[in-house]
């Protein structure tokens, strides 16, 4: 029905490229590893491919324009429950995260951050804007039961319209980390097209997908 793909986000930089990418206004109009995360969310944000943010909006998440810093907190907070330890300065502020510092905390060599998905749709899907827009919301609250932050944007500004979530690696509820297991991206793309059918999506044929995104 609906071509769908997914992303690992490990870095702070990727973090915040996505977050740049996502909310790129150009693409929303109707008229290195450690950057992705912050980069994704812009870009998925932007406005001008997101109808003058009307077709960007978030779960969890108190401010969009913060959403990047914001699901950084949650992941600080998680760590704090843990019992693990964290840098303060004189004024007893809390020192922002560094990736190095993150890997010492989890122990591993390239700590989860977040997911990227990205749902594409046929030129000739039947579908609004605000229709695409909510497919992706239905979609991603039943993959993560609703227990993790997420942005999402519809993007406009190509022949096809396409929606743009990044969600949170770590719950907002108990700090628990979502398990992307084997089966993930299947039960992902079951779940789009199962929610896509009911208001009419067409399939995809294969020799379209590498546009579409």
């Amino acid at each position: 029905m609906v071509y769908t793909k997914s992303f690992a986000i490990h870095s702070f930089d990727n973090l915040r490229r996505a977050d740049q990418y996502i909310k790129n206004k150009e693409k929303i109009s109707k008229a290195k590893q450690a950057d992705y995360l912050k980069s994704a969310l812009t870009y998925v944000e932007n406005a001008e491919k997101t109808n003058g943010q009307e077709l960007l909006s978030g779960h969890l998440i108190g401010n969009l324009a913060d959403s990047y810093n914001e699901m950084l907190a949650t992941q600080m907070l998680a760590y704090m429950e843990k019992g693990k330890d964290l840098n303060f300065d004189d004024q007893g502020h809390l020192i922002p995260f560094e990736y190095q510092d993150l890997q010492k905390i989890t122990g591993r060599g390239s700590p989860q951050l977040a997911h990227h998905l990205i749902q594409s749709f046929s030129p000739d899907d039947p579908l609004t804007p605000e229709e695409v827009h909510e497919i992706g919301r239905k979609t991603v609250m039943e993959l993560t039961g609703g227990d993790y932050q997420f942005v999402i944007a519809t993007h406009l500004d190509q022949d096809h319209l396409h929606n743009h979530i990044i969600f949170n690696h770590v719950s907002s509820l108990d700090g628990s980390a979502f398990r992307w297991q084997k089966g993930t991206a299947k039960q992902y793309g079951d779940i789009s097209n199962k929610i896509a059918s009911r208001y009419g999506a067409k399939i995809i044929e294969p020799g379209m997908r590498s546009s579409h995104q």
